[in-house]
């Protein structure tokens, strides 16, 4: 391979390992990171234990598609406060008494908090469409499978990959409406590094499982391969074979990759020095 190609992945795996799971992931895990924080990976699994933290953690992945990502955000902070009204603080009064009807309950109070927190912070009124009330319905049925990890979806889906594997938490987490490879790939991604359970990776279909495809990926991946227009598989097996060529951490990598291709002009400011 390259040492060109294996000098970015190197850089990508910095990157993140120094901004990605720094900056990046605090904010999906729904607070601020703290620079005073020691070790900020089991600051969040401790923050994890919480299932309502585990529910930001979730939505906020979730609802990421089709919108940028501080407006997918937003939507994703109105599901969490509908929730806490329903439920209460820690939500799990929602997961013990789930049924339809609270379902729909929850529902409702989702669209009127868009509704008026939209007015309220962005000066105008945002509506919520069919795939948001298709992915929050889906989702809140299939967290009853959840019940034994105390209704936590971040428990869950930890117990579920150490003892069934990758491939059995993304299969569950696919079958939730409106969550594709790409949503289910960075949930599991995000939750192999915070439990480093890296060593559960074990064949290859468990690093595509783990290696999602986004614009910014598809972008530099192409132009780092001659600019080839490549397929899905495609973009994840360069991306798998460059980590292994090049003695990277697939999931650094791969969270790395995202930050430089969102984040290009903040990192060229810091290297200039701007």
């Amino acid at each position: 391979m390259d040492s060109e190609i294996c000098d970015f992945f190197k850089f990508a795996e910095k990157t993140g390992e120094e901004k990605y799971q720094k900056k990046v992931l605090p904010n999906v895990l729904g607070q601020l990171f703290d620079e005073t924080i020691e070790n900020p990976r089991e600051f969040f699994k401790k923050k994890m234990e919480d299932p309502m933290a585990a529910m930001t953690f979730f939505l906020n992945w979730s609802f990421i598609r089709g919108r940028n990502d501080e407006l997918s955000l937003f939507y994703a902070r109105c599901a969490i406060e509908a929730i806490k009204d329903v439920s209460g603080s820690n939500g799990i009064n929602l997961y013990r008494f789930l049924s339809n009807n609270k379902i729909n309950i929850i529902l409702e109070k989702f669209q009127e908090k868009v509704c008026d927190m939209s007015k309220k912070e962005k000066g105008k009124e945002y509506k919520t469409n069919e795939k948001d009330i298709s992915l929050l319905k889906s989702t809140f049925e299939k967290f009853k499978d959840t019940k034994d990890a105390n209704y936590n979806a971040v428990k869950f889906l930890k117990q579920k990959i150490k003892n069934e594997g990758i491939n059995a938490a993304y299969d569950w987490l696919i079958s939730i409406i409106e969550i594709g490879d790409k949503i289910a790939g960075c949930i599991l991604r995000d939750i192999i590094w915070l439990y480093g359970l890296e060593k559960v990776m074990k064949s290859k279909k468990d690093k595509e499982a783990l290696t999602p495809v986004d614009t910014w990926v598809r972008q530099i991946i192409e132009d780092l391969y001659d600019k080839e227009k490549l397929s899905k598989n495609e973009i994840k097996n360069k991306i798998i074979e460059g980590c292994n060529n090049c003695d990277t951490s697939l999931i650094a990598v791969n969270q790395g990759i995202w930050y430089i291709g969102s984040h290009s002009w903040n990192i060229i400011k810091e290297l200039l020095k701007i």
